[in-house]
């Protein structure tokens, strides 16, 4: 398992004299957000490539029908 990025730093400190705190560490927002949606942004770009091959295919389609129309 990956470690996550740290990018935030939160540090509480509770006793001054001795030195003692609390240290917190955030993940990167945008590293989380992002892992979270990423099986809806490879769906997405799947079916935008699909989209765009099946729309390629209607253009043709109907491409090498209108030159066979004119043909006949």
């Amino acid at each position: 398992m990956k470690r996550p990025i740290f990018r935030h730093v939160a540090t509480y400190s509770f006793n001054p004299e001795r030195h003692y705190a609390y240290r917190v560490f955030f993940p990167s927002l945008t590293g989380v957000i992002v892992r979270q949606m990423a099986g809806i942004l490879f769906s997405t770009l799947l079916l935008v490539v699909l989209l765009a091959l099946s729309f390629r295919f209607l253009i043709r389609t109907v491409m090498q029908q209108r030159t066979r129309g004119d043909e006949g």
